[in-house]
């Protein structure tokens, strides 16, 4: 008997049933009517965001290490903070 080999049968694709509903019609609904307030809501929240995580200690940390190379930046590179870093000076 000929060793079984799986990769030699053929099958067609899934044929996806039309049921006649629209799944998701409300929902999708619901989004398209918020995504003007949507977009206002997450670029404020985006701007709001802190760098850090963690223990109140180690969000220390962070904040004191991206003030010294913020200063570093600033008075060795002559870069501005307005302009990401393009991370060639290092």
């Amino acid at each position: 008997m000929d060793d079984f080999n799986s990769s030699d049968i053929e099958f067609e694709p899934a044929v996806s049933k039309n049921l006649g509903r629209q799944p998701g019609r409300a929902s999708i609904a619901r989004i398209i009517e918020a995504s003007d307030i949507d977009r206002l809501t997450s670029k404020r929240a985006v701007k709001q965001l802190q760098f850090g995580h963690g223990a109140p200690s180690t969000r220390a940390q962070q904040q004191l290490w991206v003030e010294r190379f913020n200063a570093f930046r600033t008075q060795t590179l002559k870069q501005s903070l307005s302009v990401p870093f393009p991370g060639e000076p290092v």
